[in-house]
């Protein structure tokens, strides 16, 4: 069965997105949630080119990215292994429509300097914003650890 996700709304494809990061994370058919993560990406980048040429109009979220794609964290929030695997998509990934185009032309194309900033600097204001809360001290962790993964992960990948 394939699926076509050309014919699927942006929060219908979004929800797909978060399906197949599941089953990568639980390791389950892996071959065609990567090949569907694939065909997401692509119709993701198709919706933004039309769409900041005008020539499409989308139903986008009225919150950040990292909640747009599905990070959470703190004691109700995604395992490390999930999480990383967003981070990664972030990075490498095309991002689905959040905002508006200038906010989603702050983070840049895949895998540059810009899109690594720009996550690191979210990470790095969620920190800085929350860490004098003491009921945010797992969520500060988290952003934490996750801000560490990104730099050991990325850093050398992105700034070489």
């Amino acid at each position: 069965m394939s699926i076509n996700v050309t014919k699927m709304n942006d929060n219908d494809l979004l929800r797909l997105f978060h399906n197949v990061i599941e089953h990568l994370d639980k390791g389950k058919k892996v071959d065609e949630a990567t090949s569907l993560l694939n065909k997401i990406e692509n119709e993701w980048k198709k919706r933004l080119e039309n769409y900041l040429f005008g020539d499409e109009k989308s139903i986008r979220p009225e919150q950040g990215m990292l909640k747009t794609i599905g990070y959470k964290v703190g004691n109700d929030g995604l395992k490390y292994t999930k999480r990383r695997l967003i981070l990664d998509r972030l990075i490498l990934g095309i991002l689905p429509f959040c905002g508006s185009p200038s906010y989603m032309a702050e983070w840049g194309y895949p895998k540059t300097k810009k899109r690594y900033r720009k996550l690191r600097d979210v990470l790095n204001q969620l920190i800085f914003k929350n860490k004098r809360f003491p009921e945010m001290e797992v969520a500060v962790g988290d952003w934490t650890e996750d801000l560490k993964y990104l730099k050991y992960k990325w850093y050398q990948v992105i700034f070489q």
